[in-house]
């Protein structure tokens, strides 16, 4: 048994999760409010791909997403970073 392994690399297994603290997500628009990660997110890289960020608000230590009027599209990609950790 022991014959048919060698020769043969070991590699350890891989972790799934990714290191990058970039984030690119699709959420629905059904509520004026939305709780985007659960991670504080790093001031000035939140980004509503289409939408000028005069259409909504954000609050980059709690991660939430304030819409001043809600879009006609049923949803929309965001694109972030985030710190490891929540900051408060």
């Amino acid at each position: 048994m022991f014959a048919a392994l060698e020769g043969r690399a070991q590699f350890p297994v891989q972790d799934t999760k990714s290191i990058s603290n970039l984030r690119k997500k699709k959420i629905a628009v059904v509520v004026d409010t939305v709780r985007i990660d659960t991670f504080s997110i790093i001031p000035n890289t939140f980004l509503v791909e289409g939408f000028h960020d005069s259409t909504y608000s954000f609050d980059n230590i709690n991660a939430f997403l304030k819409w001043k009027t809600l879009p006609s599209t049923d949803s929309v990609t965001i694109v972030y970073r985030v710190f490891p950790y929540k900051l408060n």
